[in-house]
């Protein structure tokens, strides 16, 4: 029997598990969001619009870095 399993949520898991390293600050009080746009569907204006909902969504959004 072969079991398989997300490789993604697995890599997702296994990083959150890690001490966050960063070499921006981060406010504790507010609440961390992260994207990841890396698909080829995304280059070009699909990324454009991606960053242009997400700077809609920081402006909303005080309480929440991205």
């Amino acid at each position: 029997m072969l079991v398989t399993g997300n490789t993604v949520i697995d890599a997702l898991l296994m990083t959150a598990a890690k001490p966050l390293e960063t070499t921006i600050t981060l406010d504790d009080s507010k609440r961390l969001v992260m994207v990841t746009s890396h698909r080829r569907e995304n280059f070009g204006k699909p990324f454009r619009d991606i960053c242009s909902a997400l700077k809609t969504l920081a402006e909303r959004n005080p309480d929440v870095q991205f």
